[in-house]
Formats: structure tokens, sequence, C-alpha cells
């Protein structure tokens, strides 16, 4: 009997003021939907509780920058109380931040994420991805996905999910 498969929980996490960042949080999702990951803003993050949170072994985060280097409306909350939160147990992340480089605090709000998860104990999974909207940004969203699908869902662990799924009936 093959011992069971442990699926990742996984919380994709975005700040989004013109759509970008939550249409690509949604691609993400649907590339790891055999973890059938939760997908929020980072503000919605806030009221799970300390418990749902401290379950998360991967939270991937995309994040525009908005304005003067601000983070986007439905994540400025998440950006406020960020000291609250404590992800020493383990926690890997990883941070797609999306931006103009025609303003001067390009990506300012991906970064500030990077330095602050580090603060609160997570582990970094891979360098943050600048994305640059006065250049076209989907190839680099496209590669980051890919980058970060094949560290969330290695090929053995996908294929040891599927076996498990069928034996239990699930397509």
């Amino acid at each position: 009997r093959n011992k069971k498969v442990v699926v990742p929980k996984v919380l994709i996490a975005y700040g989004s003021e013109t759509g970008t960042a939550e249409q690509s949080a949604s691609s993400l999702s649907k590339r790891l939907k055999l973890c059938s990951p939760t997908v929020c803003t980072l503000n919605e993050v806030l009221s799970m509780d300390r418990k749902a949170r401290a379950s998360f072994e991967y939270m991937l985060i995309l994040c525009s920058t908005f304005g003067q280097g601000s983070p986007p409306s439905n994540a400025v909350h998440f950006f406020e109380k960020f000291h609250e939160f404590d992800f020493t147990g383990g926690l890997k992340f990883a941070v797609l931040a999306l931006g103009s480089s025609l303003y001067p605090d390009f990506c300012k709000a991906g970064q500030d994420l990077v330095y602050k998860m580090i603060d609160v104990g997570a582990q970094s999974m891979c360098d943050i991805v600048k994305v640059d909207s006065a250049k076209g940004n989907q190839q680099a969203i496209l590669e980051w996905s890919t980058n970060i699908s094949n560290q969330v869902l290695p090929e053995n662990l996908v294929n040891g999910i599927k076996t498990q799924n069928q034996e239990k009936g699930i397509s």
C-alpha cells in the first residue's frame, strides 16, 4: 500500500487595482488546481483565523503598486496589520510584483512585502519577480507562474496526487 500523498496547502493572495494581479492569481490557481488553493485578496488574509493562516505551507503573493508606491486598496489593511503575523512555522512564500517603470516607486509594494514576509519569519522560495506593465508583462507572469508551480507541485507529486485521486474515484 502506498503511503498517503500529502497535498500541499496553498494560499494565493493578491493586491490588485486594475485586475491584472487578480487575473494572474486566478490563472495560477488553475495551474495548481490539484492542491485546491485558497485564493483571496491580501486584505481577506486578515479575516482568516490564526489557525487557518498557520495551516498553509505556501503563500503566493501577486501584488501591484498603486500611485506613489502604495499597495492597492484591497491590500492596504494587510500592509497596516502585518506586524501581527507570525510565519515562523515554515511558511514558504513568493512575490510577483506588478508595476510600471514609468513611476519612480516601481514595484515598491511588492518589494515591501518581501521584506515584511522575511521579518515575520517566512522563507522565500525565489527572488521577487518585478513585472513592468510599461513593457508588456504576460511573458514574465507566465515564467513566474511556471517556476512557482514546479516548486509547489513537482512532477512526482503531481503523479502521486493523481494516482491517489484515481484510487478514491476523484477525477
